[in-house]
This record gives structure tokens, sequence and C-alpha cells, in this order.
């Protein structure tokens, strides 16, 4: 779980909202399995990348950390966040 919720603390960072948001457990939890987000297509692929990886219910195929320290957005400039075209 603790790797699930660092896939959303970094989609909050990024797109300054909650993948998830309802206030009916249930139904929060419902979404969450089906993957029922949206990703800006502003974002790089890394960063996308690295979103859908730790936002994956199945904790057997859910990022690591070790993958997370790794990734090579983890590793990037936080200001090529953003593609050029934005600007």
């Amino acid at each position: 779980m603790p790797l699930l919720l660092l896939g959303v603390v970094l989609y909050v960072l990024v797109q300054d909202r909650f993948p998830f948001n309802d206030r009916d457990w249930k139904a929060l939890y419902k979404s969450q399995m089906a993957r029922d987000y949206r990703i800006s297509s502003r974002l790089t692929s890394q960063c996308k990348e690295l979103i859908q990886a730790h936002l994956d219910p199945n904790p057997s195929t859910r990022g690591s950390m070790l993958e997370l320290m790794q990734h090579e957005w983890f590793g990037a400039d936080k200001a090529s966040l953003l593609d050029k075209d934005d600007d």
C-alpha cells in the first residue's frame, strides 16, 4: 500500500488534483481497481509511466521502490516535467 500512496502523492504533485476523488469508500476503491483516473497529455511519457506503475492496483505488479529510484524521470531535472510545447 505505501507505494500506491506514493503514486497518489506523485499524481497530486504533477496534476494538482487527486487521481481518485469520492467520499464513498466503496466508490473510491472501485475507481482505484478500475484505474479510473486521467493523466494530462502535458506530462512527459516518463512521468506518465511512473504514475501508472505506482497507481497499479495489483501489489504484485505495482512499481517497486527500487524501480522508482532507478527510473529516468526520478533523476531528471524536474523543470522538464512538462513538455516544452506548453510554454
